[in-house]
């Protein structure tokens, strides 16, 4: 019974590290409200200044009564780590391949934040759609552009008809 017992425990405790989570570490629970956490997931990495201080611990959607949807993540950061309550919480993309982590932007003074506390959230937008944003208008340009061509060469060809050509031939 005792080997039943201590398996199942080990089970569990294999199952939460395996979801990212940490039983034994104690660390200080932060929230942040977002409009969007698209490719954001328990367990991904939060970090301060590009080293990892902790991770995303749930994702909680919140119906609003005019039935916007906002996102409040909780953020479990290790205990050593201590910054403002004016620091921000940021969703961003680390790499062209690699999913979202968040970062917490650090700004300094006083009041320091404390376990419970909830920080402004915000999204970086990812490479992709920066550069997608920044293509459109040229993307647009180019196809009036285009459009104007293929007018001008079909007016073209209506000038040049058989018969005007054999005139332009016989001048020249």
């Amino acid at each position: 019974g005792l080997i039943a017992l201590l398996a199942i425990v080990g089970f569990i405790m294999l199952f939460q590290f395996m979801k990212g989570k940490n039983l034994f570490s104690t660390g200080h629970i932060f929230y942040s409200v977002f409009e969007n956490v698209d490719g954001l997931g328990a367990s991904n990495p939060v970090s301060i200044n590009g080293l990892k201080v902790g991770q995303v611990d749930k994702i909680i959607p919140i119906t609003k009564p005019d039935g916007k949807i906002n996102f409040i993540v909780k953020l479990t950061i290790d205990d050593e780590f201590s910054f403002s309550k004016k620091s921000t919480v940021e969703i961003f993309e680390a790499g062209l391949m690699s999913g979202k982590e968040v970062r917490i932007n650090l700004a300094y003074g006083n009041p320091l934040a404390k376990d419970g506390d909830t920080l402004v959230g915000s999204n970086q937008a990812s490479m992709m759609s920066a550069l997608t944003n920044q293509v459109a208008p040229i993307k647009n340009q180019l196809e009036s552009a285009l459009k104007k061509i293929d007018s001008l060469t079909g007016n073209a060809n209506k000038l040049l008809n058989e018969q005007n050509r054999r005139e332009i031939g016989d001048l020249l």
